[in-house]
């Protein structure tokens, strides 16, 4: 049976805020999605969402959405291959910031360790240790 989903906010998840008119699904697997009136002949029911978002394809997913909204709030600084990157990254980052705003950035301790000079790495080290496992 062919089920026609629509009505509704419907995300696609291939780019961040993409969306879609309609869902086709068959099976409990996505057919097609596209335009309202293009898919409706395909189906055999609709379910109107009156107005709901659906996030296509998150079966279980697992993810927490306070980590996932944490997560879009920080720096990701996991990408970045020299002490000059970093640096302009964090000029960039924090241009905006006020005052008493805090920054949050998020890189592996090998990233650190391999992007910025061994003395202030292990100073780092040294101020944190008793959080490091």
């Amino acid at each position: 049976m062919n089920a026609l989903w629509h009505g509704g906010t419907i995300y696609t998840m291939e780019a961040e805020g993409t969306t879609t008119e309609a869902v086709l699904v068959s099976d409990d697997r996505i057919e097609k999605i596209g335009a309202y009136e293009e898919l409706k002949p395909f189906a055999d029911k609709e379910i109107n969402l009156k107005g709901a978002s659906m996030y296509p394809g998150l079966v279980d997913s697992h993810m927490h959405m306070i980590g996932h909204g944490e997560k879009l709030m920080r720096v990701d600084l996991s990408k970045i291959e020299s002490s000059e990157e970093m640096r302009e990254q964090l000029i960039e980052s924090t241009k905006e910031l006020k005052e008493d705003d805090w920054f949050i950035g998020k890189a592996g301790m090998k990233i650190i360790l391999q992007t910025v000079k061994y003395s202030i790495a292990m100073s780092l080290m040294k101020l944190v240790s008793h959080q490091c496992c």
